[in-house]
């Protein structure tokens, strides 16, 4: 049974409210009945002989009880407390389950461990509230002010925050699971460590706001905003952030396992030692973004823009970058075996040794980039544009390169042996001291490369363009080189060649 009905709450509010006026009119004096000096002096004489002696009790009254603290531990269950003023009132331990408190002011109230479940707070002035360890299980929140509110380690898990204010509010520990946030104001709060599972959070601000170490698994973050947030080691398991902003975000550690992130914009985040696995991130907006380390197994980046990106030591293993932007990206040390890099812009990027086995590199251009020691065995470079790359002491073991263009391209000291380049074109290339045995060459136009100390043993240059070409000191030992145009080239100290 209730402890007070709507017009006793009011009673004790009004009494409460004549106090604090009281008092104000004791402390207060007017300007005008100010006393001068002596005549002050004087009166306080007067005073003094006329007052009786005070004479102290032995035992001292019990102190009143503060008329601020008259509801709490009380039960105000299911009352129609709206558009009520409880400013600065503690109802700290009250029951307030199934209460309608909405158009309320609760601001600055005391509020710990109180039971709000199913409480209607809608549109409710909560500024600066004090709610710890508090019960809000399904409570309506709607549009309510709860800026600089703090929800240390209370359960609102199932409630309505739709539009609500929350900025610079605090829910640390605190368990939002399945809660309604969409469209509402986060911005520089703490959820650090709070568990906001299945949380719908659509069309959000959640800039600045801090969610280390919180767990944000299935949480819809459609049309969000989360630039310059911080979430450390969070958990974004099976989470939607289809066109999320996440500009500038700290997300150094956070698992992304099965997100979905297609448009999202990330631009310069860090994602150091992230976890992408078998995640959706086409068409994803990571320039300049840091994922060194990260782990993008199994992901879709295809059309992402990871252009200036740094993935070094990253893994993109059996990755789609189909369509990627890769122009400036530092791939060095990374793990690209098996991924699908067809028509990605990868030019001027670093690779340096790069797992790339296995690879579809087919259409790719690669202009400028340097693949220096990496290894591409096994990879589809058919098509691809490597005019000027640098692949020096690259393994191209048995790599396909049929039509690619390597003009200009520094493949010295590389490994090609059993590649298939036929019909590519290499004039000016530089192939000095490269391993190209069984190598197809066929129909390709070689004018001007240079191929001195080289091996092609085997190798099949039937139709090609020689013009100029030098195979100076080379190892022609059974190359094929009927139906090719030799023109001025230097076979001079070649080995097997035979005119």
């Amino acid at each position: 049974m209730v402890d007070f009905t709507r017009e006793e709450v009011e009673t004790a509010l009004e009494e409460y409210a004549s106090t604090l006026t009281e008092e104000e009119e004791d402390e207060f004096i007017d300007d005008d009945e100010q006393l001068t000096e002596p005549e002050a002096e004087e009166t306080r004489k007067e005073e003094d002989e006329e007052s009786p002696e005070i004479i102290e009790p032995e035992e001292k009254l019990e102190k009143e009880s503060d008329p601020a603290e008259i509801f709490e531990g009380k039960d105000l269950s299911s009352l129609d407390l709206s558009e009520i003023n409880f400013l600065g009132i503690s109802l700290k331990g009250t029951n307030l389950n199934k209460t309608n408190l909405s158009n309320s002011i609760l601001s600055d109230s005391n509020m710990d461990q109180t039971n709000l479940g199913e409480a209607n707070l809608i549109n409710a002035e909560m500024e600066n509230v004090s709610c710890l360890e508090a019960n809000v299980t399904n409570a309506n929140f709607e549009s309510s002010n709860l800026q600089g509110a703090k929800f240390l380690g209370s359960n609102l898990s199932g409630s309505n925050l739709n539009g609500a204010n929350l900025r610079k509010s605090i829910f640390l520990e605190a368990n939002l699971s399945k809660c309604n946030l969409n469209e509402a104001d986060l911005s520089s709060s703490d959820f650090s460590r709070a568990d906001m599972n299945h949380a719908s959070i659509v069309e959000s601000n959640l800039s600045r706001a801090r969610f280390n170490g919180a767990n944000m698994e299935s949480v819809d973050f459609t049309d969000s905003r989360l630039s310059m947030s911080v979430f450390f080691e969070a958990n974004f398991k099976n989470a939607n952030m289809n066109r999320a902003i996440v500009k500038g975000a700290k997300l150094a550690g956070g698992i992304f396992e099965k997100t979905s992130l297609p448009r999202a914009d990330i631009t310069g985040a860090d994602l150091t030692d992230a976890k992408f696995l078998n995640s959706n991130l086409s068409r994803a907006k990571l320039n300049g973004a840091i994922l060194r380390r990260a782990d993008l197994k199994g992901s879709d980046l295809s059309e992402a823009d990871l252009s200036i990106a740094d993935l070094t030591g990253a893994s993109l293993a059996k990755v789609k970058l189909i369509g990627a932007n890769m122009e400036r990206i530092k791939l060095n040390q990374a793990k690209i075996s098996g991924a699908k890099l067809c028509g990605a812009k990868m030019n001027k990027g670093k690779f340096f040794q790069v797992d790339l086995t296995q690879a579809d590199l087919s259409g790719a251009n690669m202009t400028g980039a340097d693949l220096t020691e990496s290894n591409l065995e096994g990879s589809d470079l058919s098509r691809a544009n490597l005019t000027e790359a640098v692949l020096q002491k690259a393994n191209l073991k048995a790599t396909f390169l049929i039509g690619a263009n390597l003009q200009k391209t520094d493949l010295a000291e590389i490994n090609l042996e059993n590649a298939n380049i036929a019909g590519a074109k290499m004039r000016n290339a530089n192939c000095s001291k490269a391993n190209m045995k069984n190598v197809d060459l066929q129909r390709s136009d070689l004018e001007h490369a240079d191929f001195t100390l080289t091996d092609l043993t085997g190798s099949n240059l039937t139709g090609s363009k020689l013009g100029e070409t030098c195979f100076k000191n080379a190892n022609l030992t059974g190359a094929n080189l009927s139906l090719a145009d030799t023109t001025d080239t230097d076979f001079s100290g070649a080995k097997g060649y035979k005119p």
